[in-house]
């Protein structure tokens, strides 16, 4: 009953007109007011069932403190005041950089009329729209040492005296081809163990193809990052004597460089997971190398164990599993304790060297280092470790000035950087050699993921009883799956019942879930973290009160990706162990946070209209 119908039936009742029973849904203590509709909607409130589940009771996070180590922070400690230095050496260099493109922009002129109507303007203070087009766009324009770097055309390979034949019969793994395939022949998983440089990930492929496995489908050699596939299967090509593209090639991200006659073919882990997902049985390949397993990223541990169930279906299919360091057991093991093959020798010595004192600055520090190296070793390549982006551009732009203060009597230094951000063009760019008389230093990121840690997973206490309360969650929609399968029910499609399709998701992802701030935005359950509809998203205008998402995407704001509405109940029906609803007769903790917010000035800060606002 609408509200204009309400007050009709009040003022009829009042009149005498009608009589009281005729209308059972009015409220007589209530001052003449109607009671809403049966069918009306009330507000849910639903919070975290936060109850300790038996197996855990005790033994949770809420309880007591986990660490057996106490922590003393101590400020004046050196590791202390070594990060506080770091960041703020790195909060200066960004100001100083956000204060060269501001002082950049704000030498543009504001007002191109005014010296037009001046007659007597000064020199050079007139400009045509022409001239002044794209300056504001100079700040994302390529920086000056990219574009002396970016400057040629690119080549492959390290140029050497030796032929190509001589180069492959120098390696290490050159004296174990026999083995090798052998090895390969006699077991369906093979762990093989190497040095860096020994030639396992140019090599085995080859090796393997001369004998005779490419007839039975491909070779497919997994790679961490891009770089390193488009590198490698250039590099195979120009062994084998062949375009790219023809009998090797690779497939990486937005770009697929293999033909029909591809018998070879390099990618990334996360190519090949996009392929197993459409043919679950790589009909296509009868060798997979999965090289430089060591880094465990999650695609090859997803992989794994993927594969781990190829292995059984397919007796044909051959699984080799590369390493550089010595985690052979541990793969061996996992994979049904296959033989491990070894490569012995080294092809590049390592000589560590290390500062008499630890440095304040390390960075500084390391320019020095590439310099001196520069100014006083003989010819080779020198490749520098960094933390990120941010400082790797501010390392090549230091390296550069440092260089051009120099003069033209020191030896070239070619500086080049090597992140995911740059395309690939440029990240091909660190494998053509230097020129004879040139130096090239190569500014990287440094892998932790292949730094891995022992035992890390077995001790990381909080997220393991965070794993174990989502698999508490789960345990009634587990249940429900192994009744269906063990009865063998049919399977029913829902048709044009999106509210079962959403249900289901609802089932899936109700960690995911997201209530309207009346503020703005949203606010997830779990964590209570402010997020935002993204603008490519069909509720963008819409701006439903329950959500439900899929992932988040950090750019100006946390924005939600793949959105659809849901009906709080449905939160307390299929996850009852962790959603509840609020008891009526208490405040929930989200009422509780909650602030009221002064309303202000749409046009205006939200503070004008303080007191001490207008006075100042």
């Amino acid at each position: 009953m609408s509200s204009p119908e309400r007050w009709e039936a009040k003022q009829l009742i009042a009149s005498g007109v009608m009589s009281v029973k005729e209308y059972p849904m009015f409220d007589e203590d209530g001052d003449g007011m109607l009671y809403q509709e049966e069918g009306a909607e009330e507000e849910l409130e639903i919070e975290l069932n936060e109850d300790e589940p038996a197996f855990l009771q005790g033994q949770s996070r809420y309880s007591i403190d986990m660490s057996p180590v106490k922590i003393f922070k101590n400020p004046e400690g050196s590791l202390s005041r070594a990060a506080a230095l770091q960041s703020a050496l790195i909060k200066e260099r960004r100001e100083v950089r956000e204060q060269q493109q501001r002082t950049m922009l704000d030498s543009i002129p504001k007002d191109l009329n005014r010296p037009w109507e001046d007659p007597m303007p000064e020199t050079g203070e007139r400009h045509l729209a022409q001239e002044l087009r794209g300056v504001g766009l100079s700040a994302y324009d390529m920086p000056e040492w990219k574009k002396d770097a970016y400057g040629k055309a690119l080549t492959f390979g390290q140029r050497s005296k030796l032929s190509i034949q001589e180069q492959r019969q120098s390696l290490p793994i050159y004296k174990l081809k026999n083995e090798l395939v052998k090895a390969c022949h006699d077991n369906q998983v093979l762990v093989v163990i190497g040095e860096t440089g020994s030639g396992k990930t140019t090599q085995v492929t080859q090796y393997l193809a001369e004998a005779g496995y490419t007839t039975k489908g491909k070779i497919g050699c997994t790679q961490p990052r891009r770089v390193a596939a488009m590198s490698v299967a250039k590099r195979v090509a120009e062994e084998i004597g062949c375009r790219l593209g023809e009998e090797v090639g690779y497939a990486i991200r937005f770009e697929d460089c293999t033909s029909p006659e591809t018998v070879i073919k390099y990618m990334t882990d996360g190519m090949l997971l996009r392929e197993i997902l459409i043919d679950e049985d790589l009909s296509q390949y009868s060798v997979i190398m999965l090289d430089e397993a060591h880094e465990r990223t999650i695609h090859t541990d997803v992989l794994f164990g993927l594969l781990k169930q190829l292995v059984k279906r397919r007796p044909d299919l051959r699984l080799i599993v590369t390493s550089a360091t010595l985690d052979a057991e541990k793969f061996s093991g996992y994979f049904f304790n296959c033989n491990i093959f070894t490569i012995p020798g080294r092809t590049f010595p390592v000589e560590i060297l290390y500062t008499k004192q630890p440095e304040s600055d390390y960075l500084d520090a390391s320019l020095i280092t590439v310099l001196q190296i520069h100014l006083t070793e003989p010819e080779g390549d020198v490749l520098l470790f960094l933390t990120g982006q941010e400082e790797i551009d501010y390392a090549c732009q230091c390296l550069y000035e440092r260089m051009k203060g120099l003069g033209r009597n020191v030896p070239e230094l070619i500086i080049l950087p090597v992140y995911s951000a740059l395309p690939s063009e440029m990240q091909s760019r660190i494998f053509e050699p230097a020129p004879p008389g040139k130096r090239k230093v190569v500014g990287s990121l440094i892998h932790w993921l292949s730094k891995s840690t022992p035992s890390w997973a077995n001790k990381d206490f909080k997220a393991l009883i965070s794993a174990m309360e989502q698999l508490y969650s789960l345990e009634l929609w587990m249940k429900r799956v192994s009744l269906q399968v063990g009865y063998k029910l049919d399977v029913v499609s829902a048709g044009k019942n999106f509210s079962k399709i959403r249900k289901a998701i609802a089932a899936g992802f109700f960690f995911h879930a997201a209530r309207k701030d009346p503020q703005e935005g949203y606010r997830t359950l779990v964590e209570n973290q402010p997020v935002y509809i993204h603008p490519s998203s069909a509720l963008f205008q819409r701006q439903p009160d329950w959500v439900i998402y899929h992932e988040l995407v950090m750019t100006t704001k946390e924005y939600m990706r793949e959105v659809t509405v849901i009906d709080p109940k449905w939160l307390v029906e299929l996850a009852p162990r962790f959603f509840k609803v609020s008891d009526p007769t208490k405040m929930s903790k989200r009422k509780r946070q909650e602030r009221i917010e002064p309303l202000y000035d749409r046009y205006h800060e939200p503070n004008s209209w303080r007191l001490s606002k207008r006075r100042a």
